[in-house]
């Protein structure tokens, strides 16, 4: 039990808080706490009622750099990354370089010179510390020497079948399709992959890079990309991805049956040697597509019409695009 307890020392009054318990059947003294004159009692108290002034106060970003950094957590980004490429235990880890850039690009996209500032406007000191020194534009490059194209592709792979299992997507209808961006990439480089071409975005006095990828349309998910040449059509380049395509889809198709890949490019439908092509990429990989329809094919096509699939009846002599019922038995299954 607490009590007060005034003592008078040189003609002034002190107050202790004293603490009495009952130890071997007798009270003792347990504790006693000086609370100091009346008038500092009173000044402690008037102070408690008035919340402290912060010292100083830091503004950070939050909300989408927590978020993506959980989702990375949850699919275990970082781990697939570095069971690829793995190094000794200094520092930062190539996965988790990796996993910066992606937050930055995706919620502030800076130079890498510019990372570091980022970083420390974010709230992922707090969550993936780092210094100022790890974070330089050298360091970030020099870990990225070690991604070769082959790693790339591992991780691609491995991520897309995890996503896959984890996110319980459904592979019946995959869409593919190609684009470009412009970069501001010096117009005299000796890269081969940035290059002048017909620009999306009406750019064509900058060099660009072609995209093109393939999600699945739970969520749009990507399941594989290309990159290639910027001055590279879109459907000249499908016939360099083509087998590499199908490769990914047999793939990622695994136990799955009647899956329909949707084409968003209307030079497979004009171009007979790509048509043909096309054909026997879905012939190997057992599967069913769309292209974009002909105007000529009339409303009821929804504007997208069937190529030969998966249990279609394909006449194999004819090179030129089919008509809206050259493959036989397939308008069932869409």
């Amino acid at each position: 039990m607490a009590s007060l307890t005034p003592k008078v020392i040189g003609g002034r009054t002190y107050y202790y808080a004293r603490e009495c318990q009952r130890v071997d059947g007798k009270p003792k003294i347990v504790k006693t706490t000086y609370l100091g004159s009346l008038d500092h009692i009173l000044a402690a108290l008037s102070q408690a009622k008035t919340p402290l002034q912060p010292k100083s106060a830091r503004l950070a970003s939050f909300g989408d750099v927590a978020a993506l950094y959980d989702q990375a957590q949850q699919i275990g980004l970082v781990e697939l990354i570095d069971a690829q490429i793995p190094k000794r235990d200094q520092g930062l880890s190539t996965g988790q370089y990796l996993l910066l850039a992606a937050l930055n690009r995706a919620a502030h996209p800076t130079s890498k010179a510019q990372l570091a500032d980022w970083y420390h406007h974010t709230v992922l000191p707090r969550l993936l510390p780092a210094t100022t020194d790890q974070l330089s534009s050298q360091a970030f490059w020099n870990h990225m020497e070690r991604v070769t194209e082959a790693d790339i592709r591992a991780i691609e792979q491995a991520l897309s079948q995890r996503l896959i299992h984890q996110l319980k997507l459904s592979l019946r209808l995959l869409v593919y399709d190609g684009t470009n961006f412009f970069t501001f990439i010096n117009t005299r480089t000796p890269a081969r992959l940035p290059a002048r071409g017909h620009n999306k975005q009406h750019r064509g006095d900058l060099r660009q890079v072609s995209l093109g990828l393939l999600v699945s349309t739970d969520f749009h998910v990507p399941l594989f990309h290309l990159v290639y040449t910027g001055n590279l059509a879109d459907a000249t380049a499908f016939q360099s991805v083509s087998e590499e395509l199908a490769k990914r889809y047999r793939q990622l198709a695994q136990g799955c049956e009647h899956i329909t890949l949707i084409f968003d490019n209307r030079s497979l439908v004009r171009n007979a040697r790509l048509w043909s092509l096309t054909t026997r990429i879905c012939s190997k990989a057992s599967c069913r597509a769309l292209t974009p329809a002909s105007p000529r094919h009339g409303a009821n096509s929804m504007n997208c019409r069937p190529i030969c699939g998966a249990g279609a009846k394909v006449n194999s002599n004819r090179a030129a695009p089919p008509g809206p019922n050259r493959c036989a038995n397939t308008s069932s299954r869409f």
